[in-house]
């Protein structure tokens, strides 16, 4: 439905960020809704920001694993706003630098 909805300069992509098939550096918004979970948070990070073009917007809403989820974000993702939602899930929103 979104696809039908989208203005002329949006296209959307749906891919394995984990498979290296997606081209790097390349998109303004990269959004991964409960799948991060799935993979190694390092890892699954990593490959997410590598997508990202320079000021592009990286959006996260997970499942939390423990209460060490926040280290390691502040150590991967500085100046990400972080937000504990119900049910042990979070919202994460990082803004690559320019």
């Amino acid at each position: 439905m979104a696809r039908e909805r989208r203005p002329g300069n949006v296209s959307f992509v749906a891919g394995d960020y984990l498979d290296g098939q997606l081209p790097e550096g390349k998109y303004d918004l990269v959004t991964a809704v409960a799948v991060v979970h799935h993979a190694d948070f390092g890892e699954a990070v990593d490959a997410l920001v590598r997508l990202l073009a320079p000021g592009g917007r990286l959006v996260i809403v997970g499942n939390a694993r423990d209460r060490t989820l926040l280290d390691a974000v502040v150590r991967l993702l500085p100046g990400c706003r972080f937000r504990r939602l119900h049910l042990r899930r979070y919202l994460l929103v990082w803004d690559k630098p320019r």
